[in-house]
């Protein structure tokens, strides 16, 4: 007997060619003369909720209670990427004077993206104080609280360089437990984006996992997916449709090995890549963009596993499990840490901010 392929709304074959649609859109930017990324920035995913137009695209209709329920996605309207910023609020983090335009980018589009959900659905995650924002330079967090610009940290050579800083900001709803955006600079200029969102274990749906490093303007290493939560690895069919026609909109395929920590939690759509040139980092954050916009679009408003629930939810939590002790053993982030950070730290920060998991 099959059951369901997952727990949220099914989609109808109208409303799957809808969400395509928007995904397309959001895929429409025109280049703006100052940014070496050619991208710019829909109104759609940073207007204040006060200023949202009341028009709806006739292209585009209304798919339920979807983020984009009123608002005009005419993909000529465009913004800057300091409008961008200073709206969504990215301008508040302590290290956005320290990161290239393309991590900026991408870090205003998915706070942006997260606070324009529905009024009253997103909650902060509670992390604690000293996890919120690290600094090697201030293990004590002496400075933790101070309003006064970042110091620029010692000079090459001297005791404590290369400075590590680390910015987290976590968020939640009815159906994400645990929505997380990490920033982090090293005074070398290695620079990370790390983003997650783990959905709660009463829902079938995918974790999904972004993550961006790079040394000063040039990313080496750009990794999405949607990380499978079922024991056979699959993800929500109408998803998987999603995905594979966004990569195949902007010709995207992976040019990495997967890592053997990732081979046990990443699904056959994990993008895996190394851009060669701005054209291929820029596709790669107008995918990243676009995947997680519709990824928030299908599963806000998901219901909890009903049918065969007891069977399914322990897949559920076997595979977030799976996925968190898989990328412990990343040891790339384990040496960076160790490297400015004690040994208890490292472990404190990869166990209870970058991936915890209690069942």
């Amino acid at each position: 007997m099959s059951l369901p392929s997952c727990s949220h709304k099914q989609l109808s074959l109208p409303e799957r060619r809808t969400l395509l649609h928007t995904g397309s859109l959001l895929l429409c930017w025109r280049p703006k003369a100052h940014t070496e990324l050619n991208i710019s920035y829909h109104k759609h995913h940073v207007r204040p909720r006060a200023q949202r137009s009341c028009k709806a695209s006739a292209a585009a209709p209304n798919v339920g209670k979807q983020p984009s329920e009123g608002v005009d996605l005419n993909p000529q309207e465009v913004m800057s990427r300091d409008e961008v910023i200073s709206l969504v609020g990215l301008g508040s983090w302590r290290l956005r004077p320290f990161m290239a335009p393309a991590f900026e980018t991408l870090g205003a589009h998915i706070e942006g993206a997260w606070r324009h959900l529905p009024l009253g659905s997103l909650q902060i995650f509670p992390v604690e104080p000293d996890l919120q924002y690290c600094d090697s330079a201030d293990p004590e967090g002496k400075r933790r609280d101070s309003q006064e610009p970042p110091s620029p940290g010692p000079e090459k050579g001297a005791p404590g360089w290369p400075r590590l800083q680390m910015e987290n900001r976590c968020y939640s709803t009815r159906a994400f437990r645990k929505m997380h955006l990490e920033l982090a600079h090293r005074q070398d200029d290695l620079q990370v984006l790390h983003a997650v969102i783990f959905p709660r274990l009463e829902y079938d749906i995918p974790i999904l996992s972004m993550d961006m490093v790079g040394k000063g303007n040039q990313v080496s290493l750009c990794i999405i997916d949607p990380c499978p939560v079922r024991l056979d690895r699959s993800i929500p069919g109408f998803f998987r449709e999603i995905t594979l026609h966004l990569q195949s909109q902007l010709g995207l395929s992976s040019n990495r090995q997967t890592p053997e920590w990732g081979k046990a939690i990443f699904s056959d759509l994990c993008l895996l890549m190394r851009p060669t040139s701005p054209q291929d980092l820029a596709g790669f954050l107008k995918y990243a963009i676009a995947l997680h916009q519709a990824y928030l679009t299908s599963f806000a408003n998901a219901t909890p596993v009903v049918n065969n629930r007891e069977a399914r939810l322990a897949g559920i939590a076997a595979s977030h499990q799976r996925y968190a002790l898989h990328q412990r053993q990343n040891d790339r982030t384990r040496k960076v840490l160790q490297a400015s950070f004690n040994p208890a730290f490292t472990e404190r920060y990869m166990n209870e901010v970058l991936f915890d998991f209690h069942k």
